[in-house]
């Protein structure tokens, strides 16, 4: 069975630099970006997208990346305890509850932070807040 999601990228073109390691970010968006999939796997909705969208902060110190689909969303109470190691609202065998723990050990070791925004309608909102590079 395929399933037919809908990328939408949002990222101005003078988006400043980070200082990063590649590898690292990537390994972390993908862990996002399967558990939007699967996700959208599961809604009943009609509407399967995912958007991601890069701004620079107000005070032009970060680079924000929002991370959305349009899936059924993250409950508010979960939205603290899904960066924990092992946590996950997956059956048994079909996750390990470490994506989400990677990827918030990745961005802290990048000296930014990540953050789940509750109380939405519908659909998971992550928020990234990476530091701009200096040199």
């Amino acid at each position: 069975q395929s399933l037919s999601i809908e990328l939408s990228l949002i990222l101005p073109d003078d988006l400043p630099m980070i200082f990063a390691d590649k590898s690292q970010l990537r390994q972390g968006l993908l862990y996002l970006f399967e558990n939007s999939v699967q996700a959208l796997d599961e809604s009943e909705s009609d509407n399967k997208s995912i958007l991601i969208e890069a701004k620079v902060s107000d005070d032009s110190k970060n680079i924000i990346i929002y991370f959305s689909d349009s899936g059924p969303g993250i409950k508010d109470d979960l939205c603290n305890k899904i960066f924990e190691p092992f946590f996950t609202t997956k059956e048994v065998g079909e996750g390990t509850g470490l994506g989400l723990s990677i990827l918030y050990s990745i961005v802290r070791n990048h000296k930014g932070r990540v953050r789940c925004i509750p109380g939405l309608e519908y659909g998971a909102v992550f928020e990234l807040v990476l530091p701009i590079s200096d040199k």
